[in-house]
């Protein structure tokens, strides 16, 4: 944008002034850095749990999100017209301190450095002008990202608005600029967990194509739509002039548009700011297998980053699981836009997992009726493990009416509020499950049941049982309090 502004006497008045707008810039980042950022954590870090097969607990997990995500590409699109001339200076002095400040919070950080203008055509623009310029292409160091800054200059640019429109599409795609040939775009990668940034800063109204040897090509809608397609955020850096452009691609891409000051003293600042606010999506992961399995709710979360946020998991031991003194060993992380979520050593971050699956078995028989009153009488020896031996249950009613257990196909053991097993103390007071066997000898019948010791001596004892013939007729159903009986949970 040409301005009207007095440059030498801005630049008289301001000298002394602005050598300490640019210390101060580099101490703002220093700041920033080392004390705004959060550390990361996933809490809790351990799980330490004993559990039956079939049982399961619940744990509440908190993630606190790196300040930046784990995987960051930045395009700086920079204002090169003559207003734009102190922001590039102070830009220069921020330069290493942005670069350390985000690499120090996200190692594979790439940058690019382009710049624009207009077109070299009176009255959008001045001779010599280009619409884009690619001064540094998307690579991980330092010095490009500091040589492609220092490369940036400040003048020209005729009326008001500037090709921002274009330059934006060209840092895309690329462009064969009418003064400086064929440009290559900032080379984002199209890797979907790879956070893409198009940092625009400006001061002036973007130039749209109004027909008529106008030689504006892309206006809002196509721009954005390159945008989206791309998957590239906007972070718009908006000086004084800056009209609403910023804002409506900034909301489109899902970036922010931060404020910059008149002089430019505070665009490292406002780099930091934007980046720092942008969101991510937040996932769980586990490397626990059988025996042990693991669930998350929800399964994935969208946060700004650098905020904290909160799953439920659920930790369940398998059916088949077999007991052993031994835990069984296994972790979970959180998965940043896909990445394992690191610390600043580079270490991803884990909660370790050390579940000891549990023996328990349940022995004793007793009466309990069906709704008619007919006496159903049972014996037992069941495990929690379903897969331990022996499991041996069988059930007698009415007129020869038998059931007889040939395998338990699914056990649960659990210890449940305000049940009491009493001695022997077994961790569990309820056992319920489901069986295959004979009904009155003939296979393919199945069973349900649950039986509950409450103490001794079995007076306050219960129980359930269904039987289903192999046509899947409900032959009997019984449940209550024990009569004439005992039921006794143990420990193994």
């Amino acid at each position: 944008m040409r301005t009207t502004r007095n440059f030498s006497n801005k630049t008289r008045i301001n000298t002394w002034g602005r050598q300490v707008t640019k210390l101060e810039t580099g101490m703002i980042l220093l700041m920033v850095g080392g004390s705004v950022f959060a550390d990361v954590s996933l809490s809790p870090d351990k799980v330490e749990s004993s559990l039956h097969p079939n049982e399961s607990i619940v744990i509440e997990k908190t993630v606190i999100t790196p300040a930046l995500p784990p995987k960051i590409e930045v395009c700086l699109l920079e204002d090169e017209t003559g207003s734009f001339y102190d922001d590039v200076d102070s830009l220069k002095m921020a330069a290493p301190g942005i670069y350390d400040t985000v690499i120090a919070k996200s190692p594979d950080a790439r940058f690019a450095v382009a710049g624009f203008r207009d077109y070299p055509i009176n009255p959008y623009g001045d001779a010599g002008d280009w619409v884009y310029w690619l001064r540094s292409v998307m690579n991980n160091e330092k010095s490009a990202w500091t040589d492609g800054v220092n490369s940036l200059t400040a003048g020209g640019g005729a009326d008001l608005p500037e090709a921002q429109y274009d330059a934006i599409v060209a840092a895309l795609k690329g462009l064969d600029d009418p003064t400086k040939g064929l440009q290559n775009p900032c080379n984002f990668d199209p890797n979907p967990n790879v956070t893409k940034v198009l940092l625009v800063a400006t001061d002036a109204p973007f130039h749209v194509p109004t027909g008529g040897g106008d030689p504006h090509v892309n206006d809002l809608a196509s721009t954005t739509a390159a945008l989206q397609a791309a998957n590239i955020r906007v972070i718009g850096l908006k000086g004084p002039g800056a009209e609403n452009e910023l804002d409506t691609l900034a909301s489109a891409t899902g970036g922010s548009v931060q404020p910059v000051t008149s002089d430019g003293a505070n665009i490292g600042q406002a780099i930091v700011a934007g980046l720092q606010n942008l969101p991510v999506k937040v996932s769980m992961t586990s490397d626990c297998s059988d025996p042990i399995l693991t669930a998350f709710e929800p399964s994935e979360q969208e946060i700004i980053s650098g905020g904290k946020i909160q799953f439920k998991e659920t930790i369940t031991v398998a059916n088949s699981a077999m007991p052993s003194p031994t835990p069984v060993e296994c972790k979970d992380w959180a998965l940043i836009n896909g990445e394992p979520m690191k610390d600043e050593s580079g270490n991803i971050v884990y909660e370790q997992k050390r579940i000891t699956v549990l023996d328990g078995r349940m022995t004793g028989g007793g009466s309990v009726f069906a709704q008619d009153g007919t006496r159903v009488t049972h014996g037992f020896e069941l495990h929690c493990a379903s897969a331990m031996q022996p499991n041996n249950l069988q059930i007698n009613w009415g007129k020869g009416n038998r059931f007889k257990l040939n395998t338990l196909t699914f056990a649960k053991c659990s210890d449940t509020q305000g049940i009491g097993e009493e001695k022997p103390i077994a961790g569990m007071d309820t056992l319920k499950g489901q069986g295959v066997g004979q009904f009155n000898g003939q296979p393919g019948a199945m069973v349900e049941f649950e039986f509950v010791d409450s103490g001794e001596p079995g007076l306050n004892d219960s129980g359930y049982v269904k039987v289903i013939d192999a046509s899947g007729n409900i032959v009997m159903t019984a449940s209550g309090s024990l009569k004439n009986g005992n039921h006794q949970a143990h420990h193994q």
